[in-house]
């Protein structure tokens, strides 16, 4: 046959050897396509549920709690179909939340510092803390019977905290000089109080801002730290693209 020449010289032909060979195996080495898995996770389900208990008193049954993980399933194949089309991208608020997510995952178990005295010291140097001025006060109980302990000394406190004490209201701060005012307690009893200032050690003044110190420390800290994180996430990027 004239087509037996042209068999033989094709069959020794190495590009459609090649051809045919790739065509024979192709379907043991072909990749298969990965499987896309729809998963929740333990803490999604737990979440699932104890949202739905919150929502109704009904009984749990099987019924409720698979349409429960049915509208969990929905939204997670949701968050991710937002995730693989970017759109964040699209949308501030969206991107602002993932932002906050990220913090929380990247900054979860961050160690709170423990400042030295010394390093509050410099920061109540550098901005010091307002605080509300201690006053002392003496108490005259009036018109009680005789033999009975009209006075009362009151120290270092705000004036809020000596209102609170004495039951009235309204008090007014001194100024350098003692200031008496009478005033009625709550409960009909006759005052009368001279207020004064609070000479406030370095000690005492230091004691009473350390909590605020501490609080302005561990915050200032913790931006750095924060700042730190973001820029080494930022730097595992190859390039950074700006339109």
């Amino acid at each position: 046959m004239i087509l037996a020449p042209r068999l033989r010289l094709l069959a020794t032909n190495p590009a459609v050897l090649m051809v045919a060979l790739a065509v024979v195996l192709y379907p043991f080495v072909r990749e298969e396509k990965p499987s896309r898995v729809l998963r929740l996770s333990v803490e999604q389900v737990d979440r699932a549920l104890h949202d739905e208990r919150g929502r109704s008193d009904a009984p749990e049954t099987a019924e409720r709690r698979n349409s429960t993980l049915e509208r969990a399933l929905d939204e997670e194949a949701l968050a991710e179909h937002a995730l693989l089309r970017e759109l964040h991208r699209h949308d501030d608020g969206l991107r602002l939340a993932l932002a906050e997510a990220a913090k929380r995952d990247l900054f979860q178990g961050m160690a709170a510092v423990s400042p030295t005295d010394d390093e509050l010291r410099a920061l109540e140097s550098a901005a010091p803390v307002v605080m509300e001025r201690l006053i002392d006060v003496d108490v005259e109980r009036l018109g009680l019977p005789a033999g009975r302990d009209a006075s009362e000394r009151l120290e270092g406190l705000v004036v809020g905290d000596v209102e609170a004490r004495l039951g009235v209201a309204h008090l007014p701060l001194p100024d350098e000089d003692a200031r008496t005012v009478d005033a009625t307690a709550n409960g009909g009893e006759r005052l009368r109080l001279t207020l004064r200032t609070h000479l406030e050690t370095p000690s005492e003044r230091f004691a009473r801002a350390r909590p605020e110190l501490v609080l302005r420390y561990r915050a200032s800290r913790s931006r750095v730290q924060e700042l730190t994180r973001i820029r080494a996430l930022r730097e595992g990027y190859d390039r950074v693209e700006i339109p």
